[in-house]
């Protein structure tokens, strides 16, 4: 069995600031980490995983630009509130993570506010968008529509291979594994979402 996985990034890029939904992937690393799936390193296309035993994690991350000799210090400060340093985003975006329920680390902000430290001369970025309805079914979707391209993508693999046309079948089948595998994490996203919607329900419940 494999024993790492990737996952492509769409809040992360290297150089820049976090983009909007960047923490809803973190909740899905949390998803992942229950499944035995934990972050391991970042790259420029997005989060290895490695499969080591399933835990219940929180993820964060910090916008924070350090010198390598001011990194040891920056990284202790989270470990002294429970947070250990996992990897970084290019220079100045890191990740850590904690056992669900840790506390927020108060390096990373007030509880309440976006877990971004704005660089110099940057405004921080506006709070996430609450989970809505549409949001979750929109997830869904999109999950189905990336699947049924997948199965196309096979069915014409298939042709490709029956007619002996063996460029045809390699892209095909190509094609379909990255629309199976952006469909999947779709659904993962969706499963996130619609979680977090009921909890949202939940708790308006009990105010009430």
């Amino acid at each position: 069995m494999e024993d790492s996985k990737f996952i492509p990034s769409g809040g992360f890029v290297p150089g820049k600031k976090p983009r909007r939904g960047a923490q809803d992937e973190l909740d899905m690393l949390s998803y992942y980490s229950q499944e035995g799936w934990i972050l391991e390193q970042f790259t420029s296309m997005g989060f290895l995983l490695k499969k080591k035993e399933p835990q219940t994690t929180a993820y964060l991350y910090d916008c924070a630009e350090h010198t390598r000799a001011e990194m040891p210090a920056y990284i202790a400060r989270f470990a002294g509130q429970g947070w250990e340093y996992v990897t970084s985003c290019g220079e100045d975006c890191h990740f850590f993570k904690a056992p669900a329920g840790t506390p927020r680390p108060e390096t990373a902000g007030e509880e309440g506010e976006s877990p971004f430290t704005p660089l110099p001369g940057q405004p921080a970025p506006p709070p996430p968008a609450p989970v809505t309805r549409q949001s979750v079914q929109s997830c869904l979707r999109m999950s189905i529509l990336f699947w049924l391209l997948g199965v196309a993508a096979l069915v014409l693999s298939a042709m490709g291979r029956v007619g002996g046309i063996a460029v045809l079948q390699m892209a095909a089948l190509a094609l379909a594994v990255l629309f199976l595998f952006v469909g999947s994490t779709y659904f993962l996203n969706f499963l996130f979402t619609r979680s977090q919607l009921k909890s949202a329900g939940r708790g308006e419940d009990d105010q009430k």
